[in-house]
């Protein structure tokens, strides 16, 4: 038999707060602004290069609070297990595997520290482990998020979890089935996502990102000749076809040998079984595979330039380097598919360990071929299948003790498909009643035509921006500030910008609010109006004045004017906010615009450690370099050849 239980785990971690309460009226669309592709790729390798991407993630807000600070903390852990495999899941963090071992030996990166970075959609991030990302192209919704988590038995000893969740801004249910059956030396994954019949076609996107140890001559092998290249260019990517595994001279399937940030889209034949593996010393390692619907394979690497080594380092510790190994719903993650109105995707997915004779200096169709041999006797194609159409279908429709609660959005949505006479979501995810929440609360209570009076010294805890939730905004009577405001952040996101301008100024003629502000300077700001934006910033700020992402906010425009020592009074004045990081950042810009150089290198060599750094920031090298310039009155060429970045400030890509 195989089992599956939860247990406690000690964890080195830093723990997010509350979320952002500020509406994502600004940020940059998932798509790059810039990007390009050559003659190489073929227009139906272009296809859905802009199809489906967005310029905001609302209805979800940003999880930008946290810390570098870590402190040890006791959470759940479920495991799957039998006498080959254990398999450990953070039912906390999207459902991640954290842990796979086979036999004891531990088959992923297992990062010795949760530290979130600011790598996903709505920015929390940790590297290690599995991540299964749906939706949109990123770091998915709910990646540093509780799922629901359901422990399965079947008849046959057969053990099993169910994570699912409500992904609300693609508006479908999805769920992850991980099981294990009772002599398996591999762990099956089965995935599904259900597009309800009246949410239309929507554009859609899986991508399943694994990683793996970098070093102990790492070889990532694939059944392809040739890969969609990514070209990390500053401020913008381009995309080219290239051979494998030599680019360039060096052979680009060990990950070591690659100095930049890079990744290669594989060019896996139609016909051909759908894998990746990751060999130490070409012969041992992790292989995934799966049915033919997920297409896609991946290798990402940081790169081993100096900032791709401060990468590694901030993302885990200074000994833990890994690479990304990845699959997914299309060829590249540049490109979300049509997804049906009523549709139901599923396919499996299967994670083991692969032994073979030592492929590290073999041509690498010879490797790919003795890696596929291998498969074939751990798991052949026709026996996943076989797999896919029993035990996972039994997975499917089976039930268990549910040990951990998502969101309540699932359980609302429902009762606002019951409300418009439409089925529930899934008939397989379940969303307790008893979710609803504090955040979903207010929503309840709109479904019955009132928005209860809300506090406007309370920070926004949520807000609805889909078509059926804005027509109830629109339908309000006697709408409070909040009513106004809310209904401005839904007819933002609906493209009704002027609606959107009216009704965040009739806010504000209800009660002097910080919200609503902030929402107009953002509108002035995206509309070249930078006086005006700074006037609503100031005026949110004066009602709010140790709000972060407001200050963060106003520092921003501040600076942009040149306003400097306003900037730094304003800074002076804080208490409970003084030390933030990306506060004492806005400090340096404003010591620095005022001339107090050596005030400003103080704080930056102390050393300033921004926690939430996006991933492609150069502001903090920026910041340096800046200084170095503006005190020498040098170009940024000669900057950068007398004043080297230090390595704590290093996060360039290429």
């Amino acid at each position: 038999m195989s089992k599956v239980f939860q247990e406690k785990q000690t964890f080195r971690m830093a723990w997010l707060d509350k979320n952002n309460p500020l509406p994502d009226l600004q940020l940059p669309p998932t798509a790059p602004e810039k990007l390009t592709w050559d003659e190489s790729l073929t227009e139906e390798d272009a296809r859905y290069f802009t199809y489906g991407h967005v310029n905001s993630i609302l209805p979800y807000q940003f999880q930008d609070n946290y810390t570098q600070d870590k402190t040890e903390q006791r959470q759940t852990v479920v495991v799957l297990e039998n006498a080959h495999i254990r398999a450990e899941f953070l039912p906390w963090m999207g459902g991640r595997l954290w842990s796979l071992k086979k036999d004891g030996r531990e088959l992923l990166c297992h990062n010795p520290v949760v530290q979130p970075r600011n790598l996903a959609l709505r920015n929390a991030w940790c590297s290690g482990g599995v991540e299964w990302n749906i939706g949109l192209r990123g770091h998915h919704m709910m990646t540093c998020s509780p799922m629901f988590t359901e422990l399965l038995h079947l008849d046959d000893g057969t053990a099993g979890v169910r994570f699912f969740e409500f992904e609300r801004l693609r508006g479908v249910a999805y769920r992850v089935e991980a099981y294990l059956p009772p002599q398996s030396e591999v762990l099956f994954v089965q995935m599904t996502i259900e597009n309800p019949a009246d949410n239309g076609v929507t554009p859609m996107y899986w991508w399943s990102n694994i990683a793996v140890n970098e070093g102990e001559g790492t070889r990532i092998v694939v059944p392809a000749d040739g890969a969609i290249m990514t070209h990390y260019l500053e401020g913008s990517l381009h995309v080219s076809r290239v051979p494998v595994p030599m680019y360039e001279g060096i052979d680009g399937s060990f990950p070591v040998n690659l100095r930049h940030a890079i990744d290669f889209f594989y060019d896996i034949p139609k016909n051909h079984r759908k894998y990746i593996a990751a060999l130490k010393h070409g012969t041992r390692g992790l292989v995934q595979f799966s049915t033919d619907r997920l297409l896609g394979r991946k290798l990402f690497v940081w790169g081993m330039n100096k900032g791709g080594r401060h990468w590694q380092e901030f993302l885990a510790d200074a000994h833990t380097t890994y690479a990304e190994i990845q699959a997914g719903l299309a060829h590249t993650q540049n490109e979300h598919i049509p997804m049906p109105a009523g549709a139901v995707w599923s396919w499996l997915e299967g994670y083991g360990e692969l032994n073979v004779d030592n492929v590290t200096d073999l041509p690498y169709p010879e490797a790919g071929a003795r890696v596929t041999e291998a498969l074939d006797k751990l798991c052949p194609q026709s026996a996943l299948l076989e797999e896919q159409a029993d035990r996972a279908a039994k997975i499917a429709h089976a039930h268990g003790e549910m040990i951990v609660y998502g969101s309540g959005w699932g359980a609302l949505e429902n009762k606002r498909r019951a409300a418009d006479n439409l089925p529930p979501l899934s008939e397989v995810c379940l969303f307790p009643d008893d979710s609803i929440g504090e955040a979903e609360k207010p929503w309840l209570a709109l479904l019955s035509g009132d928005l209860p009076a809300a506090d406007k010294n309370a920070a926004p805890e949520s807000f609805m921006t889909s078509a059926a939730w804005l027509k109830r905004l629109e339908a309000l009577e006697n709408r409070d500030w909040n009513g106004w405001y809310q209904l401005g952040v839904a007819r933002w996101k609906a493209d009704n910008h002027d609606g959107a301008k009216d009704a965040f100024a009739r806010s504000l003629a209800l009660e002097d609010n910080a919200w609503a502000h902030d929402a107009l300077a953002d509108v002035a700001e995206l509309e070249n109006r930078k006086e005006d934006a700074l006037t609503e910033r100031r005026k949110a700020l004066a009602l709010r004045p140790e709000e972060r992402a407001l200050f963060l906010k106003y520092g921003n425009a501040a600076l942009e004017a040149g306003l400097y020592q306003e900037l730094y009074d304003a800074i002076c004045r804080l208490t409970v906010i003084r030390d933030v990081p990306r506060v004492k950042a806005l400090e340096v810009s404003a010591l620095t615009g005022l001339e107090r150089y050596d005030e400003a290198r103080a704080i930056l060599l102390a050393p300033l450690i921004v926690p939430d750094v996006r991933e492609g920031e150069l502001s903090m090298g920026q910041l340096w370099e800046q200084l170095h310039m503006k005190e020498h009155n040098i170009t940024l060429e000669e900057a950068r050849e007398k004043y080297p970045l230090p390595y704590a400030l290093d996060f360039r890509m290429h």
